[in-house]
């Protein structure tokens, strides 16, 4: 373990970075979880709701070597846009848990009316990593620009 590079996250302040609220007065810590589903290069899918209902699907890959991720709305049409990062350019199968982690995305997100839910599988099992209200601190620009109102419109009919 690399405990200079450990100290260094425990450095970053992510409330004075982008202003999100809910950082504000977090104690940096380390949480050591296991690996899910027994590997590190697990891609996770984040479900965009609006008002309980599951809207948008953005799914990344190779995170931490050539990340890359797409869109798709809920039936698993692939869409033409991406954001920060380029869009995966091979076909990508539904997931076969697909049907299970909108009714979890559309269980957590009903209490909002805009939210994020982040979910892992290994196409049998779903697990929960994170709801968020503020996507990437609302400061991701799309690829291409154009497509910001496209999926706006995807998201809020």
């Amino acid at each position: 373990m690399d405990r200079d590079r450990v100290k260094s996250w425990l450095a970053l302040n992510y409330y004075k970075m982008g202003r999100e609220r809910n950082y504000l007065t977090l104690e940096p810590k380390v949480i050591v979880e296991p690996l899910i589903f027994g590997s590190a290069a697990v891609e996770d899918f984040k479900i965009f709701c609006w008002r309980g209902e599951p809207k948008l699907v953005q799914q990344d890959f190779d995170r931490y070597t050539n990340h890359t991720r797409k869109f798709f709305d809920v039936n698993w049409n692939e869409q033409d846009f991406s954001t920060v990062y380029p869009r995966l350019d091979r076909p990508t199968p539904k997931p076969d848990s697909l049907p299970k982690m909108l009714e979890i995305a559309r269980k957590l997100s009903a209490p909002f009316s805009l939210v994020r839910i982040d979910l892992y599988t290994d196409n049998e099992r779903v697990l929960v990593g994170e709801i968020t209200n503020c996507s990437a601190n609302a400061g991701e620009l799309f690829l291409p620009r154009s497509a910001e109102r496209k999926a706006s419109k995807m998201v809020f009919g």
